[in-house]
């Protein structure tokens, strides 16, 4: 799987999109965890021309974390190759960067690359 459509399933798994409130030992983490992730979806936003169809394929990824919503999100990347764009990617890097800091992190990563054990 491509390094932008990991990004983004890992963040949604580790709760990025989520306002849910945690610890206050996590903050710190998961607030660097939704920055880089915003940062990521601004990114395709500002480079594709808003990304309706994209951002449609993360707002359903979001809603339920899925094998469908999943293909979904990165049969939309590859067709607009937000996977070769430069800005995106180094936003995804650094989204992955942030969540293999997280304590699960490495675990994340290997789900959503992996496409098994959905939650």
């Amino acid at each position: 799987m491509d390094a932008v459509t990991t990004a983004i399933v890992a963040a949604v798994l580790s709760g990025a999109h989520t306002t849910e409130k945690v610890e206050q030992s996590s903050v710190d983490a998961t607030g660097a965890v939704n920055e880089s992730y915003q940062a990521l979806k601004e990114a395709l936003v500002e480079r594709f021309d808003g990304a309706p169809a994209l951002m449609q394929a993360i707002r359903q990824l979001e809603g339920t974390d899925n094998p469908r919503n999943r293909q979904m999100l990165h049969q939309e990347v590859k067709i607009m190759r937000a996977d070769q764009a430069r800005a995106v990617i180094l936003a995804a890097d650094a989204l992955i960067e942030q969540i293999q800091r997280q304590p699960e992190g490495d675990r994340l990563l290997l789900q959503a690359r992996t496409w098994q054990n959905f939650s």
